[in-house]
């Protein structure tokens, strides 16, 4: 978020194709969206500002492909989602039909039901171990769930965080969460060994503080 390749501040939402253009063509600026709209120049030089952005995490899903072998989607089943029993979740992908792809899509389309989303959360809590087995390196769950920079201290590496108790004020300071598109989230609390996640159609935005400090309220 911090790459300068523009998005959300830009009106840039999601990646959307364009006549005779998909998603990844539009994400690396080769051609404009189906509203007229570029990523073609960065915002700003790398490093100096912060913003949500779609077409950049589409650049990651390419790379991640690349150095892996293989798709994202496809990496996460094997690796993650099958050793802790998730059996209910699925990836979106992006692109093909003669455009650049298909390829995993890096920022929306995971499908995943509430009690699959609650494993990943358990897993996420527990740095990345899931019984006797260290899914995920433990240093990467720590790395990533705390500020990664200075220009939006709430964001760590694709997870929002608390690290000053600004975003969730009422919540402990190691609470972090996955924050999806239409209030599709997965909060995740260390210190209270709590997950609590919701899965919907809807809203698109809500009173989010209420409900899960509601919850924390009612267990301490």
């Amino acid at each position: 978020m911090t790459s300068g390749i523009k998005g959300e501040d830009h009106g840039l939402y999601g990646v959307p194709t364009g006549p005779d253009a998909g998603p990844f063509e539009h994400a690396f600026g080769h051609r404009d969206n189906r509203y007229g709209r570029s990523a073609a120049t960065l915002s700003a030089e790398p490093g100096s500002v912060w913003e949500y952005s779609d077409p950049a995490f589409s650049h990651l899903s390419i790379l991640f492909a690349r150095i892996a072998g293989m798709e994202m989607g496809e990496f996460v089943q094997r690796r993650i989602f099958a050793p802790i029993g998730i059996e209910h979740a699925s990836f979106g992908v992006l692109g093909g039909a003669g455009h650049i792809g298909p390829h995993t899509s890096g920022h929306v389309g995971l499908v995943i039901s509430a009690r699959d989303l609650a494993r990943f959360g358990l897993l996420a809590c527990r740095h990345g171990r899931w019984g006797d087995q260290q899914i995920i390196p433990q240093w990467w769950c720590d790395l990533a769930t705390r500020s990664s920079q200075m220009l939006n201290h709430e964001y760590g590496y694709s997870w929002w965080v608390n690290a000053k108790r600004t975003r969730w004020p009422k919540l402990p300071e190691d609470t972090f969460a996955l924050q999806g598109h239409n209030t599709n989230n997965c909060y995740i609390v260390p210190s209270l060994d709590l997950i609590v996640d919701k899965i919907g159609s809807g809203p698109t935005r809500w009173n989010e503080g209420d409900f899960i400090n509601g919850i924390v309220d009612s267990l301490v």
